[in-house]
């Protein structure tokens, strides 16, 4: 997939604050470009308007620090629905151990949590892992300058 950027002036890539980041405005174009396509390995983005080589640089280690952060966030995800998921077990577990109310509140609550970690990974896991996806495709793409 080929990305078109063009450009008149080289600060419109970079954020007005910070000139280690790319702006904000490049970043939803490139996202947007991807978003409703099928993702590819081998992606081109063909900035014409700059030979800053420095560009390539600063867009690469963007896009692979929010793909290396996007991964620390699933990890610790996977981490809190594990020990969520055996809260919820043990809840219902102990439903069995009661028979009045409480029991109706342990078998309760440890049905809703289990509800809401499969909805988490449902609904929630996915949209990160397609966006941490693009990110790494955009952190690996081959960047011409012409």
């Amino acid at each position: 997939m080929k990305i078109e950027i063009n450009i008149t002036n080289e600060n419109e890539l970079l954020n007005i604050y910070n000139k280690n980041i790319i702006s904000e405005t490049l970043d939803n174009y490139l996202i947007t470009s991807l978003e409703h396509s099928p993702l590819k390995d081998n992606i081109t983005i063909n900035i014409t308007g700059t030979k800053n080589e420095n560009i390539k640089n600063i867009i690469t280690n963007y896009y692979e620090k929010k793909y290396l952060y996007f991964k620390k966030i699933d990890t610790l995800d996977n981490y809190i629905r594990l020990v969520l998921f055996l809260i919820g077990v043990l809840s219902i577990f102990m439903s069995k151990q009661f028979t009045n109310i409480v029991s109706e509140v342990f078998l309760i609550a440890g049905w809703v949590i289990i509800w809401e970690i499969i909805y988490d990974v449902l609904f929630s896991e996915i949209k990160r892992k397609r966006k941490a996806k693009i990110y790494k495709s955009l952190a690996t793409s081959n960047i011409i300058l012409n």
